[in-house]
């Protein structure tokens, strides 16, 4: 059974701007679509007009430095269902600009143009797949004045800006395009946009019902070449159905002192802008068609002396049920037929962790950003195993086995190492509260669907069919979803479990997986017939150490089912269609000098044993739990 979880749909526009002071603040307003409201800061200080745009579930915002090196940085503010604002730090992007940059989104990448810093200033571009990490920038035309303007238009990349003359006057608006953010090339010169006497302030665009728009608003003296149209401080929005012709731009009715910028909300084009006297309040106007505006509306009473840049991200909530999570693999210790009702046992107590860290990213299709949510919380108090997030700007979560919680394995009534009697300890009832935007990128948290965790083990034998699996557990795995074409997925995690009773070449085992201790124990026959073997107890622990650089990991797949109104767009983002696959992997969050412990009781053997005598343990580092391996006798 599965929880009933509402799927819900949030659009939001954000406008970043900067504050009305000389403390230059980098400020933000949103718009639901009620109206604006929940203003504050990122934590930043802007010199010129920042600008937004909406990448990987988050809010970008690109903005130079208020100090003489004018380096341009990116912050981001990630999707929260709660609607509250966290800011990330200021990234570099390796660059420098004499003006406001404006970003855009394309080809899976976040692209901003901007302003060289010295020489000509020519219009400068680069970009980044994750924001943190930006290529070297590139000329995409020539002598650029004031903010450039972005946008993805008909699969290519559209720039829009101001030329500056040689005698370092303003000049014309130029358009340029490319197809891969690289290679750049002069679209048009638009007559319809041609001015005299002045110049335009910089231009801004945006993508409407299948047109490129762009909102102008003329500098002092500008008139338009073509009827002479005086449009110094006027508001005005052009329009492209090729991105190189334009439109007679038509007057929205307002003035500003500044340039305008453009985006879309609800449906409707929003033009927002300075107002044209001393208060420098930021209004907008609205338009269903791009020719009818509404009057001015103010943005929740903020001021700015630069217009804002504008964002607008859209993400639907919801849950995706897994069939089922492996939280860890615990081997069996070595058995005995000659104790005389002893047995030996592993016990994972307090001293013990025993989980692993997870991964969905090979769910879903490349190119899909798949991160934790950062706004989700953990959850630990009465249940067996914990989880914990890790690095936010990693797709990995952490559960581990609560302290209070001990996992006690018994070896079997055989002497020697027999992996039949290996444990895979399973959550029945895990549940992925997912969030995930227009371009199919995901967010994602772990929660439990019901009230309790729901854990069962099942052992290597029962998956491979040399055990019976009792009635009862046979129903609780298929009600879960845990059939028998299933099985194979799971046993591939255990590269032991197709061994059974045979021996394992120590020479043969994943040493980035499989970390050898600095100890090992006797596993030893009585020295008589009628002897009693010697039981002995011992503590295993492994020290883990933050600088390791090998990883390792493993993929097993389940099914699924989705809560209602969410299943599309999660079908779509997945890369095989009704495949949901998980990888448990080395985790990063241990830290140097913390370590792992278990409590180990070995019976030996009975008189006669032939096989090796002396037991090395193996910590694996995957699922946090101790491998057994008899030593040759030679």
């Amino acid at each position: 059974m599965t929880t009933s979880v509402p799927t819900t749909t949030q659009t939001k526009m954000t406008a970043v701007f900067k504050s009305n002071d000389s403390s230059n603040k980098l400020c933000f307003v949103d718009n639901d679509g009620s109206g604006w409201g929940n203003t504050g800061t990122t934590g930043q200080a802007t010199k010129y007009t920042p600008s937004a745009a909406a990448f990987q579930l988050a809010t970008w915002v690109a903005y130079v430095a208020n100090n003489a090196s004018s380096t341009l940085y990116v912050c981001y503010s990630p999707f929260s269902r709660s609607g509250q604002r966290q800011w990330s730090g200021s990234i570099s992007t390796g660059q420098a600009s004499s003006s406001g940059p404006s970003l855009a989104v394309f080809n899976n990448k976040l692209f901003v143009a901007f302003n060289s810093s010295v020489g000509a200033s020519d219009v400068l571009v680069c970009s980044s797949a994750d924001g943190t990490n930006w290529s070297p920038n590139v000329v995409a035309a020539p002598k650029g004045l004031y903010r450039p303007a972005l946008a993805v238009f008909q699969d290519k990349l559209w720039l829009a800006y101001l030329y500056q003359a040689n005698n370092g006057g303003t000049g014309a608006l130029v358009i340029y395009s490319s197809t891969d953010g690289v290679s750049w090339t002069k679209a048009n010169q638009p007559a319809n946009l041609a001015v005299s006497g002045g110049s335009w302030e910089s231009p801004s665009l945006t993508v409407y019902n299948g047109t490129l728009y762009m909102a102008l608003c003329g500098g002092s003296g500008a008139s338009l070449s073509n009827g002479n149209q005086n449009v110094y401080s006027k508001v005005m929005v052009s329009s492209s159905a090729n991105g190189a012709n334009w439109s007679v731009p038509v007057d929205t009715g307002q003035t500003s002192s500044e340039a305008p910028t453009i985006g879309v909300l609800d449906n409707k084009l929003y033009v927002s802008y300075v107002a044209a006297n001393a208060s420098n309040t930021l209004l907008c106007t609205t338009s269903s068609n791009g020719t009818t505006w509404s009057g001015a509306n103010g943005m929740a009473g903020n001021t700015s002396p630069n217009p804002p840049g504008l964002a607008t991200l859209t993400a639907t909530s919801g849950a995706v049920f897994p069939s089922y999570h492996l939280l860890s693999i615990v081997y069996a210790p070595p058995g005995t037929s000659g104790g005389y009702g002893f047995f030996s046992t592993v016990n994972y107590g307090s001293s013990s962790t025993t989980g692993t860290a997870a991964s969905t990213s090979k769910s879903f299709s490349t190119g899909k950003s798949v991160d934790i949510d950062a706004s989700a919380v953990g959850f630990s108090q009465g249940l067996s195993f914990d989880y914990t997030k890790t690095n936010t700007t990693e797709s990995t979560t952490t559960v581990n086995k609560s302290s209070s919680f001990s996992i006690q394995v018994q070896g079997p009534p055989t002497d020697g190492i027999n992996h039949d009697f290996d444990q895979y300890w399973l959550w029945l009832n895990p549940q992925l509260n997912v969030n995930i935007d227009t371009a199919g990128n995901i967010q994602w948290a772990l929660a439990v669907d019901g009230v309790s965790m729901k854990i069962q083990y099942v052992t290597a034998g029962q998956l491979r069919g040399t055990q019976t699996i009792p009635p009862v557990l046979k129903k609780i795995l298929n009600d879960a979803g845990l059939t028998s074409d299933r099985y194979a997925s799971l046993l591939q995690t255990n590269p032991f479990s197709a061994v059974g009773t045979g021996a394992v070449d120590p020479l043969t085992i994943d040493s980035k997986r499989y970390v050898a201790l600095p100890q090992s124990f006797p596993y030893q026959p009585p020295v008589v017939a009628d002897g009693t073997v010697s039981l002995s107890q011992y503590g295993c622990q492994s020290s883990i150490e933050q600088t390791t650089t090998q990883t390792a990991s493993v993929d097993y797949s389940c099914g699924y089912t989705s809560g209602v109104g969410i299943e599309g767009l999660f079908s779509a983002s997945l890369s095989t269609s009704g495949k949901f696959t998980w990888t448990s992997q080395t985790s990063t969050s241990n830290t140097s000098g913390t370590s792992e412990a278990a409590s180990l009781t070995i019976g030996g053997p009975a008189f006669g044993w032939p096989g090796g005598e002396q037991l090395q343990v193996y910590w694996d580092r995957i699922y946090k739990s101790f491998l057994f391996v008899l030593l040759p006798a030679s």
